[in-house]
């Protein structure tokens, strides 16, 4: 099954987009979703979290630190409590972004619900 993607809404002609939009605001929150999802999938978590692992194995060997004194210089090195930071931020940022997704999302649902039936009149209309 297909991932849910950005590309599903930029396959719909945006004339249709809008008509079926009803109000300007759910059409402009329809947009801004699109570039939200391609936003969130360029900047997924995993590879952050991949990039973050990369850094401190490459410190740690730069370093020459044995395995027995990792967990000691790992409490008090400012490069790894520094990058923490930086990664668990930018994750956070993430989160509340996708959050803020779902919201928007949710309520377009909500915009939307209930105009089934004019949509169906405007297409017979229109044949």
């Amino acid at each position: 099954m297909p991932m849910f993607n950005s590309d599903i809404l930029k396959s719909i002609n945006p004339e249709l987009l809008l008509q079926t939009s009803f109000k300007a605001k759910t059409h402009s929150d329809l947009i801004e979703i699109t570039y939200t999802i391609d936003y969130l999938k360029k900047n997924m978590p995993i590879d952050k979290m991949s990039l973050f692992k990369e850094k401190v194995i490459a410190h740690l060997k730069e370093k020459e630190i044995e395995n027995d004194e990792l967990y000691n210089h790992l409490l008090s090195c400012s490069f790894y409590e520094k990058l923490s930071k930086e990664v668990l931020s930018d994750l956070n940022l993430k989160i509340e972004t996708a959050e803020e997704l779902n919201k928007d999302q949710k309520k377009i649902i909500e915009d939307l619900k209930g105009n089934s039936f004019i949509w169906i009149l405007k297409y017979l209309w229109r044949q």
